[in-house]
């Protein structure tokens, strides 16, 4: 007990430093009958330096009326992925089907492997199905093998492949190829051929080509070829990407303002064995300077698609709005769907809430904090309240000067951030709570009077 209550102490001192970080749960719920249902929930955890440790999404599973394990997350302290978790509940008779994902890194925060585990019923046991191994080069470049088990034989794990990605001196991304055997990598490294050339009004072209005659490297041919090209200042002007076995390509180009960029992409295609190739889409794409998006316009032969921001003061985005129309052969216009996204923020910007309107099908994601958003004078916090004995057994005592003053609700909230208990108070300065039914922990009493609000922790130790 001594142990469990030194511990305890320690979290109760490490808590407040944990407490001013943001977000510990989003809540999702679906609109029908004008019911708001829910759909599915994410919980974080984070030490006391504020760092994210775990993240776990829980579905709202309607046959058995409770959350479910959905997808669990562990993070290091450098906030590497370390492990995951998959599980699909496929009903009380089948259980779950599991995926388990363990992740290990260099010093340097670089992956080193990839390991998947699957359980396939509920009887089953874990069994490794395949691995990934990196290998990391001086100049950058890195080398992934794959490995499969043969899910039939449920032998050993074979090779299957490797994947070796080439970046440049600055350690600038170059191409990624890959090949079904083991190949020495300098074989995979002159696959690639990479090159520059001078323009005119001194700018500059990339040129990227992945040859065609993949066992010859002395051959000419270009199976995949990519050109950027830049001006006097650095900046992208055009990137054109072309593919040979496809008969395809696309253009890029960049139109640089003072207040804004636009982008436009198109894709060009060799349709229906046709010589020449036609332009199959275009996008248009709007960002200011500081690389907020402003609109995007797709163009398709039989569909149009538009997403207009709304920004605030603070460049917070408020409403997204988004348009799809699409056409049939005939050029008749045969649907028409928009979508509203709505967002609200608490008074120093962390996010309030969420609400998609698919045309009259709403969904809804609340988010809730350990404490309420700092937002200085804006929202007072009541005077100070006391909690009694702390540590707690099975009653706690609140006392505040402010409760003969009107009435207050309070609220008692776990490690995770979820609320555990709500009451209103009788203009009593002296609140006695019953906390048996809480096993022991870390918890947080917070105090809601309209805009007004305060927060404390307390300790339960048995």
């Amino acid at each position: 007990m001594k142990k469990l209550l030194a511990v305890l102490l320690t979290l109760y001192y490490l808590f407040p430093l944990f407490s001013q970080n943001p977000i510990v749960r989003e809540t999702h719920f679906e609109q029908q009958d004008n019911q708001w249902n829910k759909v599915f929930m994410v919980e974080r955890t984070f030490d006391n330096q504020g760092i994210l440790t775990t993240e776990q999404q829980l579905y709202f599973e309607t046959a058995i009326e409770q959350w479910v394990p959905q997808n669990s997350k562990w993070f290091d302290r450098a906030g590497n992925e370390v492990r995951e978790n998959r599980q699909y509940f496929a009903g009380i008779d089948l259980g779950f089907f599991v995926q388990d994902i363990r992740r290990t890194f260099d010093k340097n925060n670089q992956i080193l492997t990839e390991e998947f585990f699957q359980k396939e019923d509920k009887n089953s046991q874990l069994m490794l199905t395949n691995r990934n191994e990196w290998e990391y080069l001086p100049d950058c470049s890195t080398i992934k093998r794959i490995y499969y088990r043969n899910q039939a034989t449920k032998g050993e794990l074979s090779f299957q492949g490797i994947q070796f990605t080439l970046f440049d001196e600055n350690c600038e991304y170059v191409y990624l190829v890959s090949n079904n055997r083991d190949v020495p990598v300098e074989r995979l490294r002159n696959q690639i051929r990479l090159r520059f050339e001078s323009l005119e009004d001194d700018k500059e072209r990339r040129i990227v080509e992945t040859l065609a005659c993949a066992n010859e490297f002395g051959c000419e041919e270009w199976a995949f070829k990519e050109q950027k090209t830049f001006d006097a200042d650095g900046q992208l002007l055009s990137f054109i990407t072309g593919s040979r076995e496809g008969f395809s390509r696309s253009i890029t180009n960049f139109e640089y303002q003072p207040t804004q960029t636009t982008t436009i992409f198109q894709r060009f295609a060799r349709l229906n064995n046709l010589a020449n190739q036609s332009l199959v889409s275009r996008i248009i794409a709007v960002t200011d300077t500081s690389g907020q998006l402003l609109s995007r316009q797709i163009h398709e032969p039989f569909s149009f698609s538009e997403t207009i921001n709304e920004y605030d003061e603070k460049g917070l985005i408020t409403q997204t709005f988004f348009e799809n129309r699409q056409k049939d052969s005939t050029g008749i216009k045969t649907f028409r769907d928009t979508t509203d996204y709505r967002y609200q923020y608490y008074c120093d910007g962390l996010m309030q809430s969420q609400i998609v309107d698919y045309g009259g099908f709403k969904t809804k994601i609340e988010y809730s904090y350990l404490l309420p958003a700092d937002c200085g004078e804006s929202t007072p916090e009541l005077l100070p309240f006391g909690l009694f004995p702390n540590p707690a057994n099975n009653l706690l005592n609140l006392v505040s000067e402010q409760f003969v003053n009107g009435a207050f609700s309070f609220s008692i909230i776990d490690a995770y951030g979820k609320v555990i208990h709500q009451q209103q108070n009788y203009r009593d300065n002296n609140q006695v709570i019953d906390i048996s039914p809480f096993s022991n922990g870390v918890y947080f009493l917070q105090l809601n009077n309209q805009d007004k609000v305060a927060t404390k922790s307390f300790i339960i130790a048995r």
